[in-house]
């Protein structure tokens, strides 16, 4: 069964997100690009849809659950996260990504 949530602004005014739709298949300990906002920070970063996220902030994303991945995604407007993410042509990069409102 896979998850979805969307990686955005909670209800504290503080809280940003980074404004991209993250999908967790739990059985197969992957978390994959599922849809990026048009114009939002994860698109200026240059998200693709498609792509895994390997680990966040240089924390494997393996075995984090749902909420733990939500908690480290999401942080104050204006703070950065960086994603490790495999495209689908097997290479690997960063993607440091400003957190927006």
């Amino acid at each position: 069964m896979a998850l979805a949530w969307v990686a955005t602004q909670c209800a504290p005014v503080w809280s940003g997100g980074i404004r991209a739709s993250l999908r967790m298949q739990a059985a197969a300990h992957t978390l994959s690009v599922d849809r990026v906002e048009e114009g939002g920070p994860s698109a200026r970063a240059g998200l693709q849809p498609g792509e895994l996220v390997l680990a966040i902030d240089g924390v494997s994303t393996h075995d984090m659950t749902e909420s733990e991945l939500r908690e480290r995604v999401r942080g104050d407007v204006g703070t950065f996260v960086v994603l490790r993410v495999r495209r689908p042509d097997g290479r690997e990069r960063d993607v440091r990504i400003e957190r927006g409102p």
